[in-house]
């Protein structure tokens, strides 16, 4: 997997395409090597007290494969769609597109306080977060958070401490929430955008990051073991935790393994293949509950965690698969192999917009940072289409739009002045 990774990034030369490459690179390394390895050397290939060990032997094989597939794939269509401009083209911007931004940002942050403070409510007393009509729509709406926050500091804002509070209340929003990929998609796009961003002092600023991203790994592990949604973290069992319970913290994400082993062992055998299910589920999450009340989505995903145990306990537990599982439970081995060849080409193309688009070097590394974390880390490691693309929708096409927005507007004003 090692070689591989250098061999397609001494292939390019386009940093973007490096980027993702590098991003996609850590989760397959994470989830497909260093995942079984784990479960294997100190668990002993058991969870949720089924023995996987023989089926996980292997499955670093199917990492291997998908990792090299969609490496190679990703270069051969950057290659086809044009060369990549990370200079971007100058700092002019619009008043309109920054006010856009701002306001979406409060209606984030009024989003993520109803979530807070209704989620809490129903969890002191015992209820289901779907007890309440609207707190899902709200639970979504807060993600707009991320791609204003993001955008305003791509394009330099001027109002740095109000943009400070506004990230502080975002990450103490996520954290108490226990909202980890919030964290991810936020933080995640400004840490690769200012460790690729060229600058003088190259070495000591990527130290610097370097650190911050250990961190941010070690916080992830602390919230593993000790947070309590709605309650924050549980700060006696940090203080109580040994290095076990830190290795299942940082560990504890690629249980995706054994969702992968559940699909790879029950579709197609005693299960049939999804086919469009996830693309249905995809359309109907996007109807209130309070207009069509008896939908029931991601059965599959339920099906997928039960087959870990066959047990309640496995669907509880909310094991997932990694996206080509999913692939997998649709079509088989031809549905991986197309599906990836279609993410591959979905990732490149969002790449392609961002750095066609993108007004400045900043603003095209945020966007670049923000794709590849979103694609090669957050759909690697949740694999529901239905589930990526609500996210999708909150998070990436608003950052898109206000990046082509501000492209538009400062091409006006070039025109105007010629």
């Amino acid at each position: 997997m090692s070689v591989n990774y250098l061999l397609v990034s001494m292939s390019t030369r386009l940093i973007p395409i490096k980027i993702f490459l590098t991003v996609f690179f850590a989760s397959s390394l994470y989830y497909g090597v260093l995942g079984p390895w784990y479960w294997l050397e100190f668990r002993g290939g058991i969870f949720l007290g089924s023995y996987w060990r023989d089926e996980i032997k292997n499955i670093s094989l199917i990492y291997l494969f998908v990792n090299v597939f969609v490496s190679w794939m990703v270069l051969i269509f950057s290659r086809r769609v044009g060369d990549f401009h990370p200079e971007g083209g100058g700092r002019g911007y619009d008043v309109n597109v920054w006010t856009i931004a701002w306001a979406l940002l409060f209606l984030g942050s009024l989003s993520a306080a109803y979530v807070f403070l209704v989620g809490r409510k129903l969890t002191e007393h015992g209820l289901l977060l779907i007890d309440d009509s609207f707190l899902l729509i709200f639970y979504q709406f807060s993600d707009l958070i991320i791609p204003a926050l993001i955008f305003l500091v791509s394009m330099n804002c001027r109002r740095v401490k109000l943009l400070i509070f506004f990230s502080i209340i975002f990450l103490l929003y996520s954290s108490f929430t226990g909202l980890r990929y919030k964290i991810a998609l936020y933080i995640g796009p400004l840490l690769l955008a200012f460790y690729f961003f060229p600058r003088r002092r190259q070495f000591a600023t990527r130290a610097g990051l370097a650190v911050s991203c250990l961190i941010a790994v070690v916080f992830f592990s602390f919230m593993t073991i000790a947070r309590s949604k709605f309650s924050g973290l549980d700060f006696d069992a940090i203080l109580a935790a040994g290095v076990e319970d830190l290795l299942y913290g940082f560990f504890a994400e690629t249980n995706s393994v054994f969702g992968l082993a559940s699909v790879l062992t029950h579709y197609g055998k005693e299960w049939p293949h999804i086919y469009m299910e996830p693309l249905s589920d995809s359309v109907l999450q996007l109807i209130p509950r309070f207009i069509y009340p008896e939908k029931e989505l991601y059965v599959y995903l339920k099906d997928i965690a039960y087959g870990i145990s066959n047990s309640e306990e496995g669907v509880l537990s909310g094991t997932t698969t990694p996206f080509f599982g999913e692939y997998y439970a649709m079509f088989g081995w031809v549905g991986l192999i197309s599906g990836c060849l279609i993410y591959s080409l979905l990732s490149v193309t969002l790449l392609r917009f961002v750095c066609n688009w993108s007004v400045n070097i900043k603003q095209t590394l945020i966007g670049v940072g923000l794709i590849s974390v979103f694609m090669g880390f957050f759909y690697y490691s949740r694999g529901s289409i239905p589930q990526i693309f609500k996210v999708f929708l909150f998070v990436v096409v608003p950052y898109l739009v206000f990046v082509r927005l501000q492209s538009i507007s400062k091409s006006f004003v070039l025109e105007r002045k010629k």
